[in-house]
């Protein structure tokens, strides 16, 4: 069975490195602070999750998020990313990455899963 470094925290969420992500009130948590994601932030970070520590493509990402939107997606995506890289910066986690794979996607990695698998 493979270790993940996502826990589910039954009263509070999914621990994500050092924050938890509470997918029912779309809020990042972490060492008492707290930020509420917008819905494609939120809907970013839940294929992040699911797939972390694999490789998710671009494609993949706007068709999921922006319903295969390729006027809006491309630079909505890239601002999601960076967006959501802002709000680990501010709560702190420096444990969780999302990691680029040029020309390709992102990944969600942790300190205990560094590893990126394509």
């Amino acid at each position: 069975m493979e270790h993940s470094s996502l826990e589910q925290n039954q009263t509070d969420g999914l621990q994500i490195g050092r924050s938890v992500y509470n997918m029912n009130f779309r809020r990042l948590t972490s060492a008492g602070c707290s930020v509420a994601l917008r819905f494609q932030l939120d809907h970013v970070l839940r294929v992040l999750v699911q797939n972390e520590g694999q490789v998710v493509s671009r494609e993949e990402l706007i068709e999921i998020v922006w319903n295969g939107n390729y006027c809006t997606g491309p630079k909505a995506l890239t601002h999601s990313i960076c967006k959501l890289r802002k709000i680990f910066a501010i709560l702190g986690d420096d444990d969780t990455q999302i990691v680029t794979v040029p020309k390709f996607g992102y990944s969600l990695c942790t300190t205990t899963t560094n590893e990126v698998f394509i």
